[in-house]
């Protein structure tokens, strides 16, 4: 849901909760965590690798309201990288049957 707030949001959520680093795949740079936050609107959804605890791999995809608006997201997770991109096409699928009720 990150990738989807304001500049001024998303960096007043970072001074609220101050990145640190859970894992050695965890962002801590405000750059760059920009850059990726800008690739998960490009592609419609995200990925977390490991970043939040080791060997806990993540999809989400946001949930849109029939005025555009973001209200939630669905998300996977998984022991194993592989697992988490075969299911993919149907958690977007998912996301997207759900946008269409709320």
């Amino acid at each position: 849901m990150l990738a989807y707030m304001s500049a001024e949001e998303l960096a007043a959520t970072i001074r609220i909760s101050p990145m640190h680093a859970r894992t050695v795949n965890t962002i801590t740079d405000f750059g760059v965590l920009v850059r990726e936050l800008t690739e998960v609107r490009q592609q419609g959804f995200a990925v977390d690798n490991a970043a939040g605890s080791l060997n806990q791999y993540c999809l989400s995809a946001p949930i849109w309201s029939q005025d555009g608006s973001l209200v939630a997201s669905i998300s996977v997770m998984r022991r194993e990288m592989e697992s988490v991109l075969l299911i993919k096409e149907e958690l977007l699928r998912c996301a997207e049957r759900i946008s269409h009720v709320v």
